[in-house]
Parts: C-alpha cells; structure tokens; sequence
C-alpha cells in the first residue's frame, strides 16, 4: 500500500534523534515521557515520536493498533524497529521477554513479597481471607487470588 510521505516530519524525526552504532537505534534526544518514550508536538499536542516516526517512514497506523520496538528501547524511532500490533501482542511480547513490571515493582502495588509471603502464610494458618484482607488494607478477593496463586504466582 502507497503512503504520502511526509518529508517534512521526516526531517522534524531526524534532527531529534542519534544513531546508536552498536544497535542502530535512532535515539531521541529532545523530551521524553517517564517511561522513556519520545514526545513531539504535532497539531497542537503531543505525540509518541516513536508513532509519528512510523506514520512518516511505514504509513499509516490502523485505528486501534499499537507500534511496537522490536529494539524494546522506548526512545527508538528507528522506522526498520517498528513494526505494528495489537494492544494483546504488544502486551504478550513485553511479558515473552520479561519487560512487565510486577509485585512491589507494579505503579499501583499495595503489598510488598514479604506481605505476600505473609499473606499465605496467615492462610495456611487457618485465618480468614477477610480479615487478611483488612490486616493488610486490600479485599479478601485480593487475599483469595494471592492465595491461589492467580496473582503473585511467580513468587514462591
């Protein structure tokens, strides 16, 4: 499928970006969000520079799919990088090679490993999944999936 190029967004990409030798990512220069991704301003607001880099080098991205970095690097705007997916494939291939954030690491953990450790340990002591729950500030279905290893089921 033909694309019109914009080679004016092209050269916007270009100016902001240095090329790493050793793995040939185009690394962003300019700002960053706190997960490390490029932003840009584009039509009066602000953009993944690693998105805008695929529309201007690939084309357009179909509504709904995400641009994935085959580098894992998020400042990468490197075109031969990117390639598109679906939110479950961006989400399976950052779990396939260990990038989710996890137990006390997660942004919205409440517990740390020695909570959960506890947590099970209380339960295999015949105490209540509610009152857990209550001792630690989370619900008893939170308790319930901790005990069964549905969450934290990597931790022993």
């Amino acid at each position: 499928m033909n694309h019109i190029v914009d080679t004016e967004l092209q050269e916007k990409i270009k100016e902001r970006v240095e090329v790493d030798p050793d793995t040939g990512c185009w690394i962003w220069t300019k700002g960053t969000t706190t997960a490390g991704y490029g932003v840009l301003r584009r039509d009066g607001r602000a953009q993944y520079a690693h998105r805008l880099a695929y529309e201007a080098f690939k084309g357009p991205i179909p509504d709904g799919m995400s641009v994935m970095h085959s580098c894992d690097r998020p400042s990468c705007c490197n075109p031969t990088h990117l390639r598109v997916g679906t939110h479950a494939e961006n989400m399976a291939d950052m779990a396939n090679k260990g990038r989710q954030k996890r137990g006390a690491y997660h942004p919205v953990a409440k517990l740390t490993e020695a909570d959960v450790r506890e947590i099970r340990r209380l339960a295999e002591l015949g105490v209540t999944q509610a009152d857990i729950g209550e001792t630690f500030g989370v619900t008893q279905s939170n308790v319930s999936y901790i005990v069964n290893r549905h969450a934290w089921a990597w931790l022993s």
